[in-house]
């Protein structure tokens, strides 16, 4: 089923796109028919492929420092962070 966010969409294909071919290789027409999103939602949503790379990079940094947060604020062991800490780095460079 297709998320309703087309915003959501956009960044979460970007990322797999980027990732799979490079950022060079992947153009916004791809971007935008994998995503399943109209050209007008993609420029309502980001006003290039720089923007959006721009985003892709922001959130996903923004997800890892949340991660390492949780991973440090909670009460296990440090050996128990450690391998959670390398869990999420694998599942991340998978």
């Amino acid at each position: 089923m297709r998320k309703s966010n087309a915003r959501v969409r956009i960044l979460e294909t970007a990322g797999r796109l980027f990732a799979r071919d490079g950022y060079a290789l992947v153009g916004i027409n791809e971007i935008i028919a994998q995503s399943e999103t109209a050209k007008a939602s993609f420029y309502q949503h980001f006003s290039s492929k720089e923007k959006l790379c721009a985003e892709w990079l922001k959130t996903t940094h923004e997800r890892s420092v949340a991660s390492h947060d949780a991973i440090l604020k909670s009460k296990k062991t440090a050996k128990r962070k450690l391998h959670e800490y390398f869990n999420d780095l694998k599942k991340w460079l998978q």
